[in-house]
């Protein structure tokens, strides 16, 4: 392993390769959600929200498999095994391939009859919702047969290769939004084609790339049954999380649309979009720093990756409040900017979800430090069966008159007991002193976020109406506080002095 010095140093080039890829798709991403929300309509819009869903409900054993691969093949580069990482590459080809055929299967009769039985779509635009579907099923097909492909990238740290390919999909996104304007007919229809082709042609080049670059990615046909059986395992419990995130997310959703309409399908698809932008941040640092937790734990390094656990669940937290501050306290005059049309509730259910995105970003190195040690039964069972409350707690606030809100705070409040028992958990299985995550994580977390939200608060008594000068002087403030709380409270003495060797020798 190399030291922890040029460790930290591959990570914050990673990150900067991410953060450019990151960028690029946000501005993307939030202006071709502006056009193609006008082009198609807030019906329009939420259907193709809601219809997604299903799609993503089905996907949840190709998540499992996708995390069981990744951390597979970093295990494996951590040992310096060729061999072993030959082997799960193409152990993992087989395996998605097979996941591929299940959820085709699975998309064409039981997805499909829940389409037809339990859906609220008028019966006007149910032939173009189900295109879209058959769409969905194709883009997901695809997602899942290139999944080794992208863990390949990603265990080696070559990020630059995501950063680069992101200019062709951003490009594609900007070609879609245009033909909507311009283009003739059912235009939800074309907007679910028009995805469905930057997709596959993105994952070719994702596969063209590999191909290119990895000795070890030359498939040949068969499979390990020593790796099938472990990362079956693996996956397999694996796959009670991945369920109890698509309850939480895709099957509010969908029970969005049972009990209200698919303007509330809407207005979660803006929120969606907004905490996908500020997850970005985030999980693209995590990105560049979960391989070099799993490499560390294969190296028997625990020092090491226990400080890179506690340090990325910090840094993340902080990413987040620095973007949250400004969009939580100017939501509604922000969506006003930035769309045409506001759905009714996106507001309170944009608000509501950058909670949720808090919670994550102080959650997810937890969760690569336990996939590190492929002992995940025991987590994943725990936080999975509570996860999965989400959806009936959600369901029995609906059915006895709750408003659309409650499903946000059903979300928020089983995130923060799952958060817990996550820490209580991981806390023995890594070997790590529950006091010091709580002294250099959350004792700073807490700290900073008080500050920083008290200071923001108090500014709107002291502001105009909302407007862009209110609107600028908020993001100032925000990066001002957020820094110096931070560089005050937030960070460690060792990390000070590295930020000041980095501005000295820059």
């Amino acid at each position: 392993m190399p030291d922890d010095i040029s460790n930290t140093q591959r990570i914050v080039k990673n990150s900067m390769m991410l953060y450019f890829r990151m960028f690029i798709l946000m501005f993307v991403t939030l202006y071709t959600s502006r056009v193609v929300l006008n082009a198609l309509g807030v019906e329009d819009y939420g259907i193709y929200n809601v219809v997604g869903g299903i799609i993503m409900m089905m996907a949840f054993i190709n998540s499992a498999m996708t995390a069981a691969t990744q951390r597979f093949l970093a295990f494996e580069i951590g040992k310096g095994n060729k061999n072993g990482v030959k082997t799960v590459f193409n152990t993992s080809v087989m395996i998605h391939f097979t996941i591929a055929l299940l959820i085709l299967v699975l998309g064409e009769t039981i997805g499909l009859w829940f389409f037809h039985t339990h859906l609220n779509i008028s019966e006007v635009r149910l032939s173009a919702a189900f295109w879209v579907y058959q769409l969905s099923v194709l883009s997901c097909v695809v997602n899942i047969i290139s999944i080794p492909y992208n863990a390949m990238i990603t265990a080696y740290e070559r990020m630059s290769a995501f950063a680069w390919i992101s200019l062709f999909d951003a490009g594609g996104r900007l070609l879609t939004a245009y033909l909507l304007l311009v283009i003739a007919g059912d235009k939800l229809v074309w907007y679910a084609l028009f995805v469905c082709i930057v997709q596959i042609t993105v994952r070719m080049m994702y596969g063209w790339y590999c191909k290119r670059n990895f000795a070890e990615m030359r498939f040949s046909f068969g499979w390990n049954k020593m790796y099938f059986k472990e990362m079956f395992a693996f996956s397999g419990w694996n796959m009670i999380g991945c369920l109890s995130v698509v309850f939480s997310s895709q099957g509010l959703n969908i029970l969005l649309n049972i009990f209200f309409n698919p303007i509330a399908n809407a207005a979660k698809g803006i929120a969606d979009q907004i905490q996908g932008a500020v997850g970005l941040f985030y999980q693209n640092f995590q990105q560049a720093v979960n391989p070099q937790i799993t490499k560390s734990y294969a190296a028997g390094d625990m020092n090491y990756m226990h400080k890179l656990i506690f340090t990325s669940s910090r840094l993340s937290f902080y990413i987040v409040l620095l973007l949250a501050l400004p969009i939580f306290f100017e939501t509604e005059y922000i969506l006003q900017l930035w769309l045409i049309t506001v759905p009714d509730n996106a507001v309170i259910f944009t608000q509501l979800s950058l909670v949720i995105c808090a919670v994550s970003a102080l959650a997810n190195p937890l969760i690569t430090g336990n996939f590190a040690t492929g002992k995940i039964k025991t987590l994943l069972l725990t936080v999975g069966i509570i996860n999965c409350m989400v959806l009936p707690l959600a369901w029995i606030w609906l059915k006895y008159g709750g408003n659309q809100e409650t499903v946000f705070l059903s979300w928020i409040i089983i995130a923060i007991i799952a958060f817990v028992v996550r820490l209580f958990v991981v806390k023995r299985q890594l070997q790590f002193s529950l006091w010091n995550y709580i002294k250099y994580c959350l004792f700073p977390v807490f700290e900073v976020a008080i500050i920083c939200i008290t200071v923001v608060w108090s500014f709107c008594f002291f502001m105009p109406e909302a407007s862009l000068f209110r609107l600028v002087c908020f993001i100032l403030l925000s990066i001002t506080i957020v820094s110096v709380s931070v560089w005050t409270f937030g960070i460690t003495l060792e990390e000070k002095q590295w930020v000041r060797k980095r501005i000295q020798k820059s």
